[in-house]
């Protein structure tokens, strides 16, 4: 292999002669490569459209030629449209707070525009990685300004597959609004419920999750960027830190603002807890749903086996996937926490594990989502007689016809039809207890269900 040698105050390096990576990318790949993760495309896209806007600002303030800034700004373009991808060669967890991406990109972008200036690689000239593409900025306000961006743009995504979850559960729930089912407390027989008021729980249960994620966008809408190091916005132009939020949300398509506080955006991280934290309990409500689902289709013959998942009565085997997907976003949650209480004084050294966890959580709980809609909730039915039968065998339909007949009468009536395999309506029907009309009453969905009671009927032999 061809090579090159590029060198600074620790010493040379051997390059190869075609990488558009530098010496300190070299260096880490040599000494620091710990993983084999890569690092997600998406915060590449976000640290890129950062690199774009600085460069950007830098031109507009005259920090840097016009030509220098369109040629950088063509090299941020070219990684934005999926080339050179290859190039960016660290890892997911790239050194203390986002040091090596932040080193691997800004010399990525500084030989492929002194190429397109008619340059060499390894030259830094004309463009040179911190002299110009890292103008104004520091690794710390650009890598957690990235952070950032990188869950804006996730969440347009997750929260789509999100509300598909939400929507399907929804519709499910009209479908079934009038399955009568046995409700449950502690797996003990309780009041009667439809499926359709269990499935729109669900419902309401993921648009609350939504809501929680939704609101963390204003949040993250505030950026640090221009605070330099440490917040200060030491080495940083006035002019740079005047400009650059509003480029920055011209290129990124969002309105962002700049930090009321630039040193507490860079040294507290509970922002992205908080966050975390969101994704988790989403999770872990996708999943309780999921459990819950596997639980109602157990069977077919010695399980509950009141629905039906994925065209069987069984349950499917998707359920164990998603809930080790869950698992691991409650464990990725850990991570965050830890991660995010480690930090020191003004920077935080376990950024880069942070947004890693963050983003792979949001691509995992977007997949759950997506199966659960496509391979279980789409399928979902009903056995509406097995529903029924549960319900009239209960303890709690006792209760309900007792404001009928009595409490005696009821609970004989329930233990006859269990000792005799009987159909509780249908016994009703034939012993004329009860008016025929107030038997259809009884065992409707919305008497059953619903804390309104329409005065009874006088039985067949009062009329």
């Amino acid at each position: 292999m061809e090579t090159r040698i590029e060198s600074d105050k620790h010493g040379p390096e051997e390059i190869p002669i075609d990488a558009l990576w530098g010496l300190s990318t070299n260096r880490y790949q040599r000494h620091l490569r710990l993983t084999e993760f890569p690092v997600h495309p998406v915060l590449v896209k976000a640290l890129t459209l950062v690199k774009k806007a600085s460069a950007t600002t830098n031109g507009i303030i005259g920090e840097i030629s016009s030509e220098t800034a369109e040629t950088i700004v063509k090299s941020c373009d070219q990684i934005l449209a999926g080339e050179l991808q290859d190039q960016i060669v660290v890892d997911a967890l790239h050194g203390a707070g986002g040091w090596g991406l932040t080193r691997n990109l800004s010399e990525v972008l500084a030989n492929n525009a002194s190429k397109l200036m008619g340059g060499e690689p390894g030259s830094y000239s004309p463009v040179h990685p911190r002299e110009h593409i890292d103008l104004n900025q520091s690794c710390a306000d650009t890598y957690v300004t990235a952070m950032r961006l990188a869950i804006l743009l996730a969440l347009d995504d997750l929260e789509a597959g999100l509300l598909d979850t939400e929507r399907m559960l929804r519709r499910k729930s009209l479908q079934f609004d009038r399955v009568i089912k046995p409700g449950r407390i502690n797996l003990k027989d309780s009041a009667p419920m439809t499926l359709g008021q269990e499935l729109n729980a669900y419902g309401s249960t993921i648009e609350r999750a939504l809501r929680r994620l939704e609101g963390s966008r204003e949040i993250f809408r505030e950026v640090n960027l221009g605070g330099g190091g440490i917040g200060t916005g030491f080495n940083t132009s006035p002019k740079f830190q005047e400009t650059i939020v509003q480029e920055l949300s011209k290129i990124f398509g969002q309105e962002l603002r700049a930090a009321d506080d630039f040193i507490r955006v860079g040294s507290s991280m509970t922002d992205f807890a908080h966050f975390s934290s969101s994704l988790k309990e989403a999770a872990l409500d996708l999943g309780k749903i999921a459990s819950d689902l596997r639980l109602l289709s157990s069977g077919p013959q010695a399980g509950i086996a009141e629905i039906i998942l994925d065209g069987r009565l069984e349950e499917s085997p998707l359920v164990e996937s998603l809930l080790m997907l869950c698992h691991q976003i409650a464990g990725n949650d850990l991570s965050v926490s830890l991660s995010v209480a480690s930090g020191n004084l003004e920077s935080n050294s376990a950024t880069p594990l942070i947004i890693e966890k963050i983003l792979e959580s949001m691509d995992l709980l977007k997949r759950a989502g997506t199966a659960f809609v496509a391979q279980c909730l789409a399928g979902l039915n009903a056995d509406q007689e097995r529903c029924l039968a549960l319900t009239s065998n209960t303890d709690a339909f006792i209760e309900l016809l007792a404001t009928e007949i009595g409490m005696a009468e009821a609970a004989a009536v329930v233990k006859n039809c269990r000792d005799q395999n009987r159909d509780v309506k249908d016994y009703l029907l034939e012993s004329k207890i009860l008016h025929p009309e107030r038997i259809e009453t009884i065992f409707s969905h919305r008497f059953m269900t619903s804390s309104k009671r329409i005065i009874p009927f006088k039985n067949a032999e009062e009329e």
